[in-house]
């Protein structure tokens, strides 16, 4: 009899999991995550300055959003090298307690160095692994540039007629 208790408690849990899961892959089809933003701080780096990549992405998904599955942002440049940092990664992450609503902002940040000069044009994807089943998978690429600088270099701020070094 105790078997039997055991066995049936194990099934219910079973049953109760599955419950869930197919609850939360099904509400998937109303999530979305899109990029608005990226920005660089500084501006205008200097090669071998560290630097924070800071993207702004949205929540815009119709259902609250309670589980960190595509709260990631995947970036990667032959001249950029990551540093470790409390900064690195999400703002937030959604969980039961904690859900992201929608037109929720969040952002996700890297730290790191540019190794060479030049402007670069970087490649962003929020959701990079294609975790979260989104209504629009279109909107989670960003594509921006950045200008790397040398020290020496002459600099002209586009709101500013004065040229600095």
């Amino acid at each position: 009899m105790r078997n039997k208790i055991i066995v049936l408690r194990s099934l219910l849990i079973v049953i109760l999991w599955a419950f869930i899961f197919i609850n939360n892959v099904s509400a998937a089809t109303n999530l979305d995550l899109s990029i608005e933003s990226v920005a660089f701080e500084p501006v205008q780096p200097i090669v071998n300055q560290t630097v924070k990549i800071v993207v702004r992405a949205k929540y815009i998904g119709s259902s609250a959003l309670t589980f960190s599955a595509g709260i990631n942002v995947a970036f990667s440049h032959k001249d950029f090298q990551s540093q470790t940092s409390s900064f690195n990664g999400p703002s937030i992450i959604p969980s039961t307690s904690t859900p992201l609503y929608s037109g929720s902002y969040f952002t996700y940040t890297f730290v790191g160095k540019f190794t060479s000069t030049g402007t670069k044009s970087l490649v962003l994807k929020i959701d990079g692994a294609n975790a979260l089943k989104e209504t629009n998978e279109t909107n989670n690429i960003f594509k921006p540039k950045v200008n790397v600088l040398k020290i020496g270099d002459l600099i002209k701020l586009p709101t500013n007629s004065a040229v600095y070094l």
